[in-house]
């Protein structure tokens, strides 16, 4: 398909990967707004079930909470620098 559109002239190659660029930074659009919902839904469930007063009343630092526990856990200073005991299984 894509040698097509070079083949007939339609497209040349800079066209081409800036289509690539532009589709790429859209879908990157869409993953982030996804998280972004996600981010607000699980905080407006957590606030209808009471969960969030007594958490964000504690020492729980509001970027903390708001922070996904995927991100939380890919931060450097998130990862155990030892590795788990046998007892702790």
């Amino acid at each position: 398909m894509v040698s097509a559109l070079l083949v007939s002239g339609r497209m040349d190659e800079d066209e081409l990967s800036s289509a690539f660029i532009v589709t790429t930074g859209q879908l990157l659009d869409v993953v982030a707004a996804v998280l972004g919902t996600q981010i607000v839904m699980r905080v407006r469930a957590e606030e209808l079930d009471r969960r969030a007063e007594p958490l964000l009343a504690g020492p729980l630092r509001r970027d903390r909470y708001l922070a996904p526990s995927s991100w939380r856990s890919a931060r450097p200073e998130a990862r155990c620098s030892s590795p788990t005991p046998a007892s702790a299984w």
